[in-house]
């Protein structure tokens, strides 16, 4: 009996000691964090971009491409990668295996392109989905996306997509790549990219948390309580705008939307084009975008990719999007 106490006791000790080392070794970020990237960086709008900007670039690789990414079923897409292939460059793509709502999408692209030469893993199963949007490009671009390779993506939805050529970002991209695909731990490193499931709370919380005159959203799904409590915190003292995707289209958000409401944040929906993004614009200065919802899954689960950025030209020209659909949207 006295073993079986010590053997309990042992347990309890061991599994409280994962949870403290979990909660307070959690890296903190301030405001100095989250300034954002101000150079070597493009921006792609969709749906009124198309698959052109992605589909060059991909046909502009000379040496390697490297595809992590949650959905693919995109024919442009896939042709262009196995075309890249027939050329010599190595393309690796990962995909995630289970897909919500994805349906045989992903097997057909994986049986697809492995009949074409092209190295395909299914995503590292330790995280809940790989929920990440990426391309590299030869070491020297990566394109960040909130949007997945698929038809409907380049069509019907509003996504904010990112070339990066900042060395430094696609290094690190690549890593998070590398480690994926060998199941291996990821540590990252300072830069202006936001990483699920390892930086995206601290550095989002710090973000949304540094806004002293504005906060402007388009996000397709919410329901994180400590990101709710941050919003109905800030509307109490700064304007807060967000469009949803409509209710009709994802009826996942009223519950949240209505609390938020009810706390100040003034929301819109919009039904066409499908709120897709995920976009967080602060005092007109900074953005974030990439593949992170405001979903506890999202930020603490789930392999996701974003990144802020200070450009002035890319965060006017979000903010003039952002408007036009504020403008064609609806009051909740």
């Amino acid at each position: 009996m006295l073993k079986k106490i010590i053997y309990y006791l042992l347990t309890i000790a061991v599994l409280a000691s994962v949870m403290w080392f979990q909660q307070y070794n959690k890296p903190h970020y301030t405001s100095q964090d989250v300034l954002g990237s101000s150079s070597n960086l493009a921006l792609i709008i969709q749906p009124e971009a198309g698959e052109d900007p992605i589909v060059n670039v991909i046909n502009q690789a000379k040496k390697d491409i490297l595809v992590e990414d949650y959905l693919l079923s995109d024919k442009a897409v896939i042709s262009a990668l196995e075309q890249a292939q027939k050329r010599n460059v190595d393309v690796e793509v990962m995909l995630e295996q289970h897909p919500f709502g994805g349906g045989s999408l992903n097997p057909k692209t994986k049986q697809e392109l492995e009949q074409a030469g092209v190295k395909v893993e299914w995503a590292n199963p330790t995280f809940a989905l790989t929920h990440e949007k990426c391309i590299l490009i030869d070491d020297n671009e990566a394109l960040i996306l909130s949007q997945n390779l698929t038809a409907a993506s380049f069509k019907s939805n509003r996504e904010y997509d990112i070339a990066d050529t900042n060395p430094q970002d696609v290094a690190e991209i690549k890593n998070i790549f590398i480690a994926d695909w060998q199941r291996i731990n990821f540590t990252p490193t300072q830069t202006n990219l936001v990483i699920s499931p390892l930086t995206s709370r601290p550095k989002l919380e710090t973000l949304l948390n540094s806004a002293t005159k504005s906060l402007e959203i388009e996000m397709e799904v919410i329901d994180d309580k400590q990101i709710e409590s941050i919003l109905t915190t800030k509307a109490k003292t700064i304007p807060i705008e967000l469009i949803l995707p409509d209710m009709n289209s994802d009826t996942s958000n009223q519950s949240q939307a209505q609390l938020l409401k009810n706390a100040g944040v003034q929301i819109h929906t919009l039904k066409h084009p499908y709120i897709h993004a995920k976009m967080i614009m602060v005092d007109d200065q900074r953005v974030y975008v990439g593949s992170i919802n405001f979903t506890t899954a999202s930020l603490d689960e789930n392999r996701e990719l974003g990144i802020i950025i200070s450009k002035p030209d890319i965060v006017d020209k979000i903010n003039q999007t952002f408007e036009s659909d504020w403008t064609a949207s609806k009051a909740l």
